[in-house]
């Protein structure tokens, strides 16, 4: 039988000011994902109903659960209101929401296939209990060796986020770069936990899935950064807490001696090992003055309206499409790396990113699952196949023509149907 954990009671990482008694619950999916595991965790949350935007699946039956139209939304109150995200491509579904129609609605996703974070969520709402006592006075004596750029909306839950990053690593510079129309109250609970904080107004062309948004704050707090002296950047983002181990550990291990110049340690958990160049930003490491080459790329001079994107077109058109590949294909090109293909992609990598997962790593609040599921997911880097690219470039770049290869399209790939 599966493992499930979890309950209602996770909601208030994400809205600690939530009256989770008085909450309705609504899905959002009614494909695979939906039936296949909201059967699983249907004795512990009951749906009112589920939302699809495919007019084949409404007015039907699944699970027990009648499908309606998202117009359904409408009628419901946002702010006593969860939808919860049944969907492979939950990230997706996640953005959808949070930024489109029925972003004043809460949002969560429904199941994670995996168990392992489990602890570090239970330590997390221990910690939120607490939250309101919480403070940790200190002073940096000199420049310090290492900062943490933080970047991104202020969440309710960034504060908490701050105030991990600065407990866990108190002699780390900590400054975060955002927009400067958010809550004045939200932007002051913030403050105690950084050396800087940074406003700035948003661009007026977001690019393509919010590339200048995030590549003009990155850069930002990378800069701020450099001019403060500091050898060392740590990227993270605003709903991201870094875990793992030091700072400085991880710096002796990548980059003591001089070795690795030019190189930057990046999170293989969020890449696509199948899409060029879609490698993370997640959590990076490295030199301040590489990090800032690589945040100095030219803004998107796309828009999402200038994007064409179909669940039917090849998967790898999704390097097309996603802000991490316009990213890393813009840096390889600006050291004269060819940038196009699946093997152009890891033969840059070869050269010019470590895996960062095991000395530092992230936890982001925004995918906290209500439940955890037992299941395996093969869709990301996994450390043996990044030890199969360094150690066997040969095999991999076979492999690697022999994926491109395939006709598989969005809507596959989302489903696991490459190994």
């Amino acid at each position: 039988m599966a493992e499930i954990i979890g309950s209602l009671e996770r909601v208030l990482l994400r809205y600690p000011d939530l009256d989770i008694a008085n909450l309705r619950v609504v899905g959002w999916g009614a494909g695979e994902f939906f039936k296949k595991y909201y059967p699983l965790i249907s004795s512990r949350i009951q749906l009112e109903y589920t939302v699809c935007p495919w007019q084949e699946n409404q007015g039907k039956f699944f699970n027990g659960v009648e499908v309606r139209s998202p117009e359904a939304l409408m009628n419901e109150d946002p702010e006593n209101t969860l939808i919860l995200v049944f969907s492979y491509d939950f990230s997706e579904r996640l953005s959808e929401i949070t930024y489109g129609e029925f972003r004043k609605f809460k949002v969560m996703r429904a199941v994670e296939l995996d168990v392992g974070d489990v602890p570090l969520m239970d330590e997390l709402q221990e910690r939120q209990r607490l939250m309101d006592g919480l403070s940790m006075a200190r002073s940096l004596k000199g420049t310090p060796k290492a900062g943490i750029f933080v970047q991104g909306l202020a969440f309710d839950f960034t504060p908490q986020v701050l105030a991990w990053n600065r407990m866990r690593f108190p002699s780390a510079y900590q400054c975060m770069v955002t927009w400067d129309h958010q809550p004045r109250e939200l932007l002051d609970r913030c403050r105690p936990w950084l050396d800087a904080l940074i406003l700035v107004a948003q661009p007026e062309n977001k690019g393509r899935h919010n590339t200048n948004y995030i590549a003009r704050s990155a850069r930002l707090g990378v800069e701020h950064l450099a001019q403060k002296g500091i050898e060392y950047a740590v990227r993270c983002r605003s709903d991201n807490l870094l875990t793992g181990s030091s700072i400085y550990e991880a710096i002796q291990h990548f980059f003591a001696g001089g070795r690795n110049k030019g190189k930057i340690a990046i999170d293989l958990r969020s890449g696509w090992r199948h899409v060029p160049f879609h490698f993370s930003e997640k959590t990076m490491l490295a030199r301040t003055e590489d990090m800032v080459r690589l945040w100095s790329v030219p803004e998107d001079r796309l828009s999402e309206a200038d994007i064409e994107h179909s669940a039917g077109m090849h998967f790898q058109k999704l390097a097309d499409v996603t802000m991490e590949s316009y990213l890393w294909k813009s840096y390889a090109r600006s050291l004269g790396f060819a940038a196009e293909t699946l093997r152009d992609s890891y033969r840059f990598a070869h050269d010019r990113l470590l895996p960062i997962n095991s000395r530092l790593d992230w936890f982001s609040y925004k995918f906290i699952p209500l439940f955890n599921v037992k299941m395996a997911s093969e869709m990301c880097f996994r450390q043996s196949d990044w030890d199969e690219m360094m150690q066997d470039q040969e095999f991999a770049l076979q492999r690697a023509s022999d994926i491109s290869a395939l006709d598989v399209s969005v809507r596959e790939f989302w489903q696991r149907k490459i190994d």
